[in-house]
């Protein structure tokens, strides 16, 4: 019964990003990588988010705010990713610390290469994420839509 409810959902949220399949099946846990940048240890998040593992987010978030130096909106959205007590408050954390790191990446273009910035129409708060890879991997809907989206310019 479950999984018809969750069939009978899809088939109503996927038409909204055009897309007609199914996301693979996520893996239960996602480990949390020591991160060694700023870059990485924000990955290590958005993959957390994307494979809906609210563990790996929180300790992925906890690496990260060792990296964000004396950015504000950056430490705060991060206090908030590591307290989150569901998916949707992280999502929602993720997206204003999203928000702070394009910001960050947007002055510098040497920051900002080879990293790739998307945006998801139906992600609630701030839209867009950065990733590392140019395959889309939507950390806002996770595994019930990982393509929703697609990609912009790196600013604000």
């Amino acid at each position: 019964m479950r999984l018809l409810a969750l069939i009978a959902s899809l088939l109503f949220i996927l038409p909204a990003c055009g897309k007609s399949e199914a996301p693979p099946e996520a893996p239960s846990t996602v480990a949390a990588p020591a991160a060694t940048t700023l870059a990485s240890a924000y990955e290590a998040v958005r993959l957390a988010l994307v494979h809906d593992d609210l563990g790996a987010t929180q300790r992925a978030a906890g690496i990260l705010a060792k990296h964000v130096g004396a950015d504000e909106a950056l430490a705060t959205a991060t206090r908030e990713l590591g307290i989150a007590q569901d998916l949707e408050a992280a999502r929602l954390a993720f997206g204003e610390a999203s928000r702070a790191y394009i910001t960050r990446l947007s002055k510098d273009p040497a920051l900002a290469k080879g990293k790739h910035a998307f945006r998801c129409p139906m992600a609630k708060g701030y839209k867009k994420w950065v990733q590392l890879t140019p395959e889309l991997e939507n950390p806002y809907m996770g595994q019930r839509m990982l393509d929703c989206g697609g990609p912009v310019e790196m600013v604000p």
